[in-house]
């Protein structure tokens, strides 16, 4: 018996952890569609991040999107939409990162410049031996020679005032830092002299725009991104925001702050005797009003859990009120009424901050957390 009685205290743990691995699981599923978009290379560190991060912001765009594939099963058509969310991240990703194409190359054509190398290679091991054997050994430009010609280049490009900050020989190659305008570039020379290559450092905003101009892939997937975000903050209504909070709460996933003790919390202090009996007052016709406006109907009447002895949390702020079409003015009545409301799947708990009087969370009688903890509170008093 003693051991049924931990594994009952124990199952709403589990079901916890279940709930959570079952949104992540979600979250990567549909993260893995979207990331898969992006064209360039990823280290698996950056490509977990964006996997986690992205599959959940498919799945909470997907709880705000206003289409309803199956009315009758909410759950079906939010992963509908998060799938549609998915697939647009998808799309958005791969015309960003999309690269032209080089044109197509045969295995013959491959094969043919691998042995014009291997050709190259031969060559210079035979003129480098040369070289040495007649006691001439080939000279790499001097770092003045190389300054010469990065000046050159730069006045042939219209470039009169720059900087050279730093020059360094590595790999037969010179590369000097060169700041023009405000702007850093790396300028690489070759031994003989020759500037092959201006390098530009850092990110420039400039490079975007003029991304812009030449990708017409880069383009398409800014405008669509833009389109997306837009229509996106068009759903944030307070009662789109209520859904996700609802959703989330289900998998146990609280979104009402980290302050904020919910039913779940106080039940758990009660069952783990953590909770106070003594010492708390509250408005109950304010604390009535604050439940009717939160859950937004009149159904039921908002009478404390248990008389003289409401569930509040250990510092006294949070408290659990029972809502319910019944009258409770006994603590045998309390847990009567809170064992027919279980049974019946009817009513509410609300946690409830006893100095504001604002509601915290409510939760569904239903819940199978909180009636699992419930049917432990219950247990537990009858002993």
């Amino acid at each position: 018996m003693v051991n049924l009685v931990e594994a009952i205290n124990f199952l709403p743990k589990v079901i916890d952890i279940t709930l959570k691995l079952a949104l992540l699981s979600v979250a990567i599923f549909f993260g893995r569609i979207a990331v898969s978009g992006w064209r360039g290379k990823l280290d698996f560190i950056t490509k977990m991040i964006s996997t986690v991060f992205i599959g959940f912001v498919c799945f909470v765009v997907g709880i705000l999107f206003p289409f309803d594939f199956l009315p009758q099963i909410k759950f079906v058509s939010e992963m509908l939409n998060s799938l549609i969310v998915a697939i647009i991240i998808y799309v958005i990703l791969a015309l960003l990162s999309i690269k032209n194409k080089p044109d197509i190359i045969t295995k013959k054509d491959i094969a043919g410049v691998e042995k014009e190398i291997d050709f190259l290679k031969s060559e210079v091991a035979k003129i480098n031996n040369a070289l040495i054997q007649k006691g001439i050994e080939p000279k790499p430009a001097t770092e003045k020679e190389v300054r010469k010609a990065i000046k050159d280049a730069l006045l042939k490009a219209g470039i009169e005032a720059y900087t050279i900050e730093s020059m360094k020989f590595a790999d037969n190659f010179w590369n000097a830092n060169v700041n023009v305008g405000g702007k850093n570039y790396i300028a690489v020379v070759d031994s003989a002299g020759v500037v092959k290559e201006f390098k530009k450092q850092g990110f420039d905003f400039s490079d975007i725009f003029d991304r812009l101009k030449k990708d017409k892939f880069f383009l398409a997937g800014t405008v669509m991104a833009i389109v997306f975000l837009i229509f996106t903050f068009s759903l944030l209504t307070p009662q789109n925001l209520e859904r996700v909070s609802e959703t989330f709460s289900f998998y146990g996933f609280k979104t009402n702050g980290a302050q904020c003790l919910t039913t779940s919390n106080l039940l758990e202090m009660w069952n783990n005797n953590q909770s106070r009996v003594d010492g708390y007052s509250y408005d109950l016709q304010k604390i009535d009003s604050a439940i009717d406006g939160y859950l937004g109907e009149n159904l039921y009447s908002s009478p404390f859990l248990y008389d003289k002895q409401l569930i509040v949390s250990s510092n006294g702020t949070y408290g659990a009120f029972l809502v319910t079409n019944e009258s409770v003015d006994t603590m045998t009545k309390s847990l009567t009424v809170l064992q027919a409301s279980l049974l019946s799947n009817q009513g509410y708990l609300c946690s409830v901050n006893l100095k504001s009087g604002d509601v915290c969370d409510c939760s569904k009688l239903s819940d199978p957390q909180v009636a699992v903890q419930i049917t432990t509170l219950l247990k537990n008093y009858s002993k």
